[in-house]
């Protein structure tokens, strides 16, 4: 083989190798900032959940949640119902 195409593949599998090691993604928080207030996005989500789930619904995979800092609350839909919860 030519001197070429070696080093092609030693660079090959360096950029390979390299890749192959994966660092841990840090956490990150979400604030969300309205007339000297500021609220979690993770705490938020997490009474949204608790609700659904004493309410009785099944799964939560389908929850979407839609914020309104002005009126303090977060509406939420979750297994085609759909409420509401205080912040």
């Amino acid at each position: 083989m030519s001197k070429r195409i070696e080093k092609k593949k030693q660079k090959k599998q360096a950029v390979t190798a390299a890749s192959a090691v994966q660092v841990p993604a840090g956490k990150a928080n979400l604030y969300i900032q309205y007339q000297d207030q500021e609220y979690l996005a993770d705490e938020v989500i997490e009474r949204v959940r608790k609700k659904c789930m004493s309410e009785g619904l099944p799964e939560l995979e389908d929850l979407s949640i839609y914020l309104k800092p002005e009126e303090r609350k977060a509406y939420y839909t979750c297994g085609g119902n759909s409420g509401a919860v205080e912040i």
